[in-house]
């Protein structure tokens, strides 16, 4: 399954529904360039996840850093964790994920498994993020183990739903049993990383209008030198590179889900004039505003 467009709220909380409560996990298969704007923005969720790149190589963003991670190895993202997933080098590059809550690994609250073997690492500041390599015999099944839920979801066999939850359960243990704790790599600041939420929470509730160093700054408690050295260090983008990130997010769903016309839209998502939209629209997206609402609505049409 893939999902075009990943559901985040204010808090940039992910609110795409991964499984329910009878079976809270979901597996994706993901290729970036069918992504609306060509990559994962930056999001958290509960669930912990862990990626195998199928195809190309990919540039994962999370604790302040960014780590590209090639095709056969994957990454670990712990629960809570601030991420985001661009393609690197190539636009299709794709990757399974599978994004499952604590509670399929720890059984009930109560229980040994969750005292002693879920709650401790579970946003365990130590263990935020691993790259999985397939060189490292431990790291490769796990690597394995995703394909095999892959294939299991795939395939929803008699009996498949308790397959996966074995081998969730597998990589856990074989995660936490493996992880040298004592070289772990701490988060580098949890206000630094709550200023970096709280920026990027700003400028999606005020993407629309006329934004400065000096608003954003003055919402967060920052100087702007501050707040801009604080976003680039931790995101690898400058304000205003997401500001147009932001601004292009809001235009695709207005080019996908309004009929508005492509002027009523540049007004509407900030941009400064018509052309200055579609001089941007064209350079992110490879395409014109007009030309990527026709394509894209022909490929969401039921049926296709």
């Amino acid at each position: 399954m893939q999902v075009l467009d990943i559901q985040i709220n204010e808090q940039r909380q992910e609110v795409t529904p991964h499984g329910d409560f009878s079976f809270p996990l979901v597996v994706y298969h993901t290729i970036l360039s069918k992504n609306v704007l060509g990559f994962v923005d930056w999001h958290w969720h509960e669930d912990v996840q862990f990626y195998l790149v199928t195809h190309g190589a990919i540039r994962v963003y999370v604790d302040h850093r960014s780590y590209v991670v090639p095709e056969g190895d994957g990454f670990f993202v712990n629960s809570n964790q601030l991420h985001m997933v661009r393609p690197e080098g190539q636009p299709d590059s794709s990757y399974i994920c599978v994004d499952a809550d604590a509670h399929l690994i720890a059984g009930f609250w109560g229980s040994v498994i969750n005292l002693r073997y879920v709650q401790p690492y579970l946003r365990n500041p130590l263990l935020p993020w691993l790259m999985l390599e397939k060189k490292t015999v431990w790291q490769k099944e796990i690597l394995d183990m995703v394909q095999e839920i892959y294939v299991a979801d795939t395939s929803k066999a008699f009996g498949y739903e308790m397959d996966i939850v074995i081998l969730v359960k597998r990589m856990w243990i074989q995660l936490i049993r493996n992880f040298d704790f004592s070289s772990g790599s701490a988060a580098p600041s949890a206000v630094s990383s709550e200023h970096v939420q709280h920026i990027i929470e700003y400028i999606r509730k005020n993407c629309a209008g006329a934004l400065t160093i000096e608003q954003i700054s003055k919402a967060v408690g920052l100087s702007g030198s501050e707040c801009c050295r604080c976003f680039k260090k931790a995101t690898g983008s400058t304000i205003f590179s997401y500001v147009q990130t932001c601004r292009l997010a809001s235009a695709v769903e207005l080019l996908l889900h309004s009929e508005d016309s492509i002027s009523q839209i540049a007004y509407e998502t900030g941009f400064c004039s018509t052309s200055y939209f579609i001089e941007v629209f064209r350079k992110q997206m490879g395409t014109t505003p007009l030309k990527y609402r026709k394509e894209r609505r022909m490929e969401l049409e039921p049926g296709d």
